[in-house]
């Protein structure tokens, strides 16, 4: 699956999770590791070239038994701190994007997410509602294949986050 980061769903969780072996019926946790610094080129999220890293995480994933169809659902909580750098001026923006989220991990490889609270949600160009750096405080709901994100609810609460270290 392409890699596709809201606030708290971040890369390694999408590699790892979709290769998750079935799970005892007890819940199981285990903390969320960010990925490094990312740069991103003029194009791929903004008009301009940005950087985006995490410089607080303390995440971690609850990973629930497979249901009876194959899926399986994760809720990630705990505190992540994201900061969006626009390269070309070097201003910078640092946002808690700490969810809470429910992820919903399909046999088939796809995967929905809801949540609520503080999300930072990166898309590229073909992405449902892409390209852009978003910020939302409220509810969202995505839903994701290998093509990358296919259906997309925002709140009202959003900010573009591009338009924002574009002044």
């Amino acid at each position: 699956m392409r890699r596709v980061l809201v606030s708290t769903m971040l890369a390694s969780l999408l590699a790892g999770a979709m290769a998750l072996p079935a799970l005892a019926a007890k819940p199981e946790r285990a903390f969320l590791e960010a990925p490094p610094p990312t740069d991103y080129a003029a194009g791929e999220l903004c008009s301009y070239a940005v950087r985006v890293e995490f410089p607080i995480n303390n995440e971690y994933g609850i990973t629930f038994a497979p249901q009876n169809d194959g899926s399986q659902r994760m809720i990630v909580t705990g505190r992540l701190v994201a900061m969006v750098t626009n390269l070309e001026t070097g201003e910078s923006i640092t946002l808690n994007a700490s969810g809470p989220g429910t992820f919903w991990f399909a046999p088939d490889g796809t995967l929905a997410i809801d949540g609520g609270g503080h999300w930072l949600l990166y898309l590229y160009p073909t992405d449902v509602g892409g390209p852009g750096i978003f910020y939302t405080s409220g509810p969202i709901h995505l839903e994701a294949g290998a093509s990358g994100v296919t259906a997309l609810t925002m709140p009202r609460h959003t900010r573009d986050i591009c338009a924002m270290l574009a002044e």
